[in-house]
């Protein structure tokens, strides 16, 4: 597991993966940066003014240990975070198609209620039309409408 830890930006970098870490640990005020390499099992601390510390073996690994820690803790509340706004994000977007199919439903019904009317409209014109009334003319006897 490589690590690095940058203490003027709080960043804490496990194996590639980099994260500011609110909860950094308390390090030395001159303490720029500190590596360390699990192949070789040593740390390099690089000090603002420029000069370096070796530490090797348990010494090394209890240095990075609490920075490993933070990381891992800022890790899974990230995912928690995550987690959380996606499932929010989940619920609006089903809010949303919730909404949008209600309106469809509602589009629809208001659709058919009117295709009925225009249907009834449509059969009360009919109706009328087949029984005209008509006008007595000269001699023939008329029952007063005529079947068209």
């Amino acid at each position: 597991m490589r690590v690095t830890i940058i203490t003027d930006d709080k960043m804490v970098i496990v194996d590639g993966a980099s994260l500011v870490v609110p909860t950094f640990p308390a390090l030395d005020v001159n303490v720029h940066a500190i590596q360390f390499w699990p192949e070789t099992g040593h740390a390099t601390i690089e000090k603002k003014a420029g000069e370096r510390e070796h530490v090797a073996g348990e010494a090394a690994l209890a240095l990075v240990k609490p920075f490993v820690e933070a990381h891992d803790a800022e890790a899974v509340r990230l995912e928690a975070v995550r987690q959380a706004a996606t499932a929010e994000r989940e619920a609006a977007e089903q809010a949303i198609k919730d909404r949008h199919d209600r309106i469809r439903a509602d589009l629809v019904a208001a659709d058919r209620k009117a295709a009925q009317a225009v249907l009834t409209a449509e059969a009360e014109r009919q109706r009328h039309v087949t029984a005209v009334p008509t006008r007595p003319s000269g001699n023939m006897a008329s029952s007063g409408t005529q079947t068209i």
